[in-house]
């Protein structure tokens, strides 16, 4: 204390100096952010002139870039939108204001979009994408496709499940759905359990990830996302009208319940996931959630039938193979009936077991199709 080590910002002058040598501008931002909502910086309005210019290096950049003009300079424009920058950063951390530390309080800017959006598109490359592909929908994707977007568009706020063994056309319903939505510039959210799957989806992302779910919630009783109001991330839920969740059906329930808390504090609406309408997807047939050194029991209680709000979920089904169904494939379509009947526990058990008896062709079938698939690939 006599020292003045605890008064002093010089740890964190040098800290942005050596950081400002080797880390991206944005990331020097986010660095000064982090110090403004973490720690107790002195005098947060001197670390912000000496490094201002730093700070704004890139935002000169974009203004050189759009005026034409490489003779630009730093001027109070530039500075006001690193300040726009810093400030949504911040927001994102702690839900605090710059002024909360002495520092200039960015001007709105007046030609800017005063909303947040969740991803870039090109929006005439959308509705040209949903304009050529809705005619190709089967009579029932075409069933499922419309309810959703009438929930969608009429903002009830339904929740669905769409069940759809592999080969009906999920994936292709579901990217039609979010480049329709999409398309109007309107907030939407796609997320998988599996990051494989989220890879799928138009905007994909993981499920943890995006809504910030802890490590342990198998261990919480009442879990919830580390989402802070005033946040960027809870602007964008509160202003969403359509999420889907992929491959669903692998998630313990308290991954749901978290998500549903969240977006009711959120929204503000005591309603099931805060009145968004809610497409989850997946097949109960494959795997359930897994349980460290559970028993069936814990599995079952896991899953996601389980919910307080499944009762309010509608399911809707695809039963078509996209691949009978185009190309007349009868041994695709033979060994998806297969792949059913064990998902379904329609083959015979073998006496006191619980294990299965396969069809003597099942392994037979399987190859040949592989066989037949890297044949049309060569053609």
């Amino acid at each position: 204390m006599h020292l003045g080590l605890l008064k002093s910002d010089e740890h964190w002058k040098h800290t942005l100096d050596e950081a400002a040598l080797s880390q991206a501008l944005h990331r020097l931002r986010h660095l000064f952010a982090v110090m403004l909502a973490n720690f107790q910086v002195t005098d947060p309005k001197a670390l912000w002139d000496e490094h201002k210019e730093n700070f704004a290096s890139d935002v000169l950049w974009q203004f050189r870039q759009m005026s034409s003009n490489s003779q630009l300079d730093y001027d109070d424009r530039v500075f006001n939108k690193c300040l726009l920058l810093l400030q949504e950063t911040l927001l994102s951390l702690s839900s605090r204001q710059l002024s909360e530390f002495g520092l200039p309080q960015p001007e709105p800017e007046s030609t800017a979009v005063q909303r947040p959006v969740a991803q870039q598109y090109n929006i005439e490359q959308l509705r040209a994408y949903v304009q050529e592909n809705e005619p190709k929908l089967t009579i029932e994707q075409f069933a499922v496709y419309n309810k959703i977007m009438g929930s969608v568009n009429q903002a009830q706020g339904r929740l669905f499940f769409l069940d759809a063994p592999g080969g009906t056309g999920k994936t292709f319903l579901t990217n039609l759905i979010l480049s329709n939505v999409c398309s109007t510039e309107i907030i939407v959210f796609a997320v998988a359990s599996c990051g494989m799957a989220a890879t799928m989806l138009q905007g994909g992302k993981p499920t943890h990830s995006t809504f910030k779910l802890p490590l342990n919630l198998h261990q919480q009783e009442k879990p919830v996302c580390s989402i802070k109001k005033g946040s960027k991330m809870a602007k964008m839920l509160q202003e969403c009208v359509l999420i889907v969740w992929d491959e669903c059906t692998m998630s313990n329930k308290k991954v749901v319940e978290a998500v549903d808390c969240t977006l009711r504090d959120l929204t503000g609406k005591d309603v099931a996931m805060g009145g968004i309408t809610f497409l989850f997807s997946g097949d109960f047939r494959q795997t359930l959630p897994v349980i460290a050194k559970g028993m069936q029991a814990d599995e079952v209680q896991a899953c996601l039938k389980m919910l307080h709000i499944w009762l309010l979920v509608r399911t809707l089904r695809l039963h078509t193979n996209m691949r009978v169904h185009l190309q007349g494939h009868a041994e695709a379509g033979h060994f998806a009936e297969l792949l059913l009947h064990v998902g379904d526990g329609k083959l015979p058990r073998r006496d006191g077991t619980n294990e299965i008896e396969l069809p003597t062709d099942f392994g037979k079938v399987k190859v040949h199709i592989i066989l037949d698939k890297s044949v049309d690939a060569r053609a």
